[in-house]
C-alpha cells in the first residue's frame, strides 16, 4: 500500500475477539469491519523490506476505497 492508500479489512467471527471474551458487548456472530489508512512510514527503513516491496510492486492494486 502507498502512502495515503487506504483499505477495508473485514474480519469474520471465527477470527474476532469472541474466544478471548474481551469485549461483552460484542456479539457472537459480529463481522468486525476496519478502515486503515497508511499516513507515514517511519525514517528509518529496512533495506530487507524496501528490496520485498519493490520485488511485490506489480502484484498489489492501489485502487482507493470507494
Amino acid at each position: 500500500m502507498q502512502l495515503g492508500g487506504r483499505r477495508i479489512v473485514q474480519v469474520p467471527p471465527n477470527l474476532t475477539y469472541v474466544e478471548r471474551k474481551i469485549y461483552r458487548d460484542l456479539p457472537e456472530d459480529a463481522m468486525l469491519i476496519y478502515e486503515l489508512e497508511l499516513l507515514d512510514l517511519p525514517a528509518k527503513w529496512d533495506a530487507e523490506m524496501e528490496h520485498r516491496l519493490a520485488s511485490n510492486a506489480g502484484e498489489c492494486n492501489d485502487d482507493p476505497v470507494a
